[in-house]
């Protein structure tokens, strides 16, 4: 048996399919007939590269956005370190408010009505 390679064409399509490409426009852009795009969609060989492609794409999205939370974290917590007192209450109402308790505390923080929370905190921020 052969060893399959994919070839330029079908890489451009998974790169048109990745991209959101629909199929008229893809086989439009290859020149190529609907069937035999058809055809690659059903091969192992394409199938798998779309694959690859595909998750390493969403790695890629999943390390960027790890990274913008952790950055995102340094500078609430700088905030809460070396602002002036109004910056460090509406940060910590921020972070309050979007709070979501482990699944093991979250009877109790449920059982404070999210009203006097916020009452609580906007009350804060007034007074300063």
């Amino acid at each position: 048996m052969t060893e399959q390679k994919i070839n330029p064409k079908q890489l451009k399509a998974i790169s048109l399919m990745l991209e959101g490409i629909s199929i008229q426009g893809i086989i439009e852009e290859l020149k190529i007939d609907r069937n035999t795009l058809w055809r690659w969609k059903k091969q192992t060989i394409f199938i798998c590269e779309y694959n690859k492609q595909s998750n390493s794409i969403s790695n890629g999205l999943k390390y960027k956005h790890q990274k913008l939370v952790e950055k995102s974290f340094n500078v609430l917590e700088e905030t809460l370190d070396i602002g002036t007192e109004k910056q460090k209450l509406a940060v910590a109402m921020a972070i309050i408010k979007a709070y979501k308790p482990l699944p093991e505390a979250e009877e109790s923080y449920n059982k404070i009505k999210k009203e006097e929370k916020e009452d609580y905190l906007d009350g804060l921020l007034g007074a300063m």
